[in-house]
Parts: C-alpha cells; structure tokens; sequence
C-alpha cells in the first residue's frame, strides 16, 4: 500500500516536474506519464472520485472538507495521500459502515494533536504543561482510534479468511467432480494451436 502511494505521488511529482503544473496532475496524469508508475492505476481512481470524496465530506465533515482544501493549496502530494485514505475509508464501508466516520473522525484528531503540538513551542512557560497535558489526551484518543481501526481491518480480514478456507474446503469436497467436469471441458471445446 505504501509503494501504491509513493508511486501515486511520484506520478504526480514527475507531473509538476515536467512543466505541467498542478492542474495537468488531473485524471490523465498517470496515462500520460506511463502506467510504470502507476500500474494499478490508483491515481487515476484516487481522481475520478475526487468530486464525490469531497461533495460526501463537504457534508459529514465541514472542517475536515475545509482543512483538505487548505492542504490541496498547499500540499497536493499530501491532498491526495488524504483522498487515498478516504477513498479506501469510503471502500471498506462497504462492509463495516463506520469506517467511514472513523476515519473521518481520526483525521480530525490527528490534524487538531498536529496544530496543538506545532503551536506548543509558541507559548509561554507557564502555558505549556496546560497545553501538553492536552496534547496527551488527544494523542490518547488518536492512539484508540487507531487501535479500532485495526481491530476491524483485523475482523475483516479474518472474515475474508474464513470464506476463503471455506471456498478450500468445499473445492476439496468436489475435487473429483470438479476434476471430471474441467476434463470433460477441455475434450469437448476445440483447441486451437
């Protein structure tokens, strides 16, 4: 996953570096530079819903929708590593439908704990052990909702892996007749040479 991204991102920067400017980084910026950098085509789907991430988040989370544009001016490799964590946020609802919101909500946190933790050395002395203190508590609810978040990516994946045993098993069940059925198949289509 983290290759896809860093591929996503070197398809954008070799965009920006060949003279084409942000705005030629659109749903064609990876065909035109070589599918070699972008093989499974991650930024292209990552940008053919752009418009439906943000519309959808525009309206279950408008400081976040604010705070990804501000980080699209400023950032456009980190804007699209946050739509890629949306995008696949958005995918595993399918199944588990807070991930959605959980994820949503872990960007939120983790963007306030980075804000708090930047201004940190801003203040004043007798202003800091207050302002730490919070900085531990928001980095406390991050970490749980981290946490969460494996536990279901783990769930899922042991329900997905229990499918697949059972697919195994029952292949194995129909060995002999899947067997039969397959030879029987291939004699009766022509083969071409």
């Amino acid at each position: 996953m983290m290759r896809a991204l860093f591929l996503a991102a070197l398809a954008l920067a070799l965009a920006l570096a060949l003279g084409g400017g942000v705005a030629s980084a659109g749903p064609g910026a990876a065909r035109e530079l070589g599918s070699e950098l972008d093989p499974e085509g991650q930024l292209r789907e990552i940008l053919a819903h752009e418009t439906s991430i943000l519309s959808m988040l525009r309206e279950r989370s408008p400081q976040l929708h604010t705070r990804l544009l501000q980080l699209e001016r400023s950032d456009r490799i980190g804007y699209l590593r946050e739509l890629g964590r949306l995008a696949r946020a958005i995918a595993r609802a399918r199944q588990d439908p807070e991930a959605l919101e959980r994820a949503i909500t872990l960007r939120s946190k983790t963007w306030e704990l980075e804000a708090l933790a930047r201004a940190y050395q801003t203040l004043p002395e007798d202003q800091r052990p207050a302002r730490r203190s919070e900085i531990s508590r928001l980095t406390s609810e991050v970490m749980d909702l981290k946490q969460a978040e494996r536990r279901a990516r783990l769930a899922e994946m042991r329900s997905r892996l229990e499918a697949l045993q059972a697919e195994i098993e029952g292949r194995e069940a129909r060995r002999e007749q899947i067997v039969r059925e397959y030879v029987e198949q291939l004699l009766d289509e022509p083969v071409e040479l």
